[in-house]
């Protein structure tokens, strides 16, 4: 079931158990987009550079204006925004003439400033979800932050640097360990609502470092194997 992982639309249950969907969070849906990215890539390749850059602009500009649905509107100014914070990182770290701006950006306090700025903005301003002014201020901080930022220092640190290292596989397993620990808590405590205040954020700090810690293995036995031989 795990190959199927929704295409074309349709997202079966897990190995037959019912509602597999929300144990797992609804993670599986992002499987098709990145099977779907993969395939892709060749393409993206081909068009990556000079004119093609141009042409991805109007493709992700046409798909944004004609596409029906919030969602899939979303998932066109995420790529699109994506993509022109890489075509800008590239020539900013390669290009000689811009060194000046790339040293600002990676190393002033004040750069730092607007990429926090651009962060805060997301939350104060209220935007409309996954609309284009909110997809550009992320787009903000991201840029700064690709050519190494460290926003104060912040980004640098060990356990920051290992959250975003297991940021993938904390995502994927994030609703299975609130799932199964679920289930023994109500095996063993009764139901769940039962649970008094500090009952349930102990459920949850403990779920949160299970998930941590997990999450750091698969990074380090799974995913890095995969990375060292790309």
């Amino acid at each position: 079931d795990w190959v199927l992982v929704g295409i074309p639309n349709n997202f079966p249950n897990i190995n037959n158990a019912p509602n597999t969907r929300l144990n797992c969070a609804d993670v599986v849906w992002t499987l098709r987009l990145e099977m779907i990215f993969y395939l892709a890539f060749p393409i993206f390749a081909f068009f990556s550079s000079g004119w093609g850059a141009c042409f991805w602009l109007l493709f992700f500009g046409a798909m944004w204006r004609f596409h029906p649905g919030d969602f899939s509107r979303f998932l066109v100014v995420g790529f699109g925004f994506g993509f022109v914070v890489a075509q800008l990182e590239r020539p900013l770290r390669a290009s000689p003439r811009l060194c000046n701006a790339r040293y600002w950006l990676s190393t002033s306090r004040f750069a730092a400033g607007i990429a926090v700025a651009a962060i805060a903005l997301v939350f104060v301003a209220k935007l409309k979800l996954y609309s284009i002014e909110q997809s550009a201020l992320l787009a903000v901080f991201f840029l700064i932050v690709a050519l190494r930022n460290d926003i104060y220092g912040l980004l640098s640190m060990h356990g920051l640097e290992l959250l975003g290292k297991s940021s993938y596989p904390i995502y994927l397993l994030h609703g299975v360990t609130l799932h199964l620990v679920a289930l023994l808590v109500i095996k063993w405590r009764g139901p769940f609502q039962t649970l008094n205040p500090l009952q349930f954020w102990l459920y949850v700090g403990f779920c949160g470092a299970l998930t941590i810690i997990l999450s750091a293995c698969v990074h380090q036995f799974v995913e890095q194997p995969f990375l060292k031989r790309a």
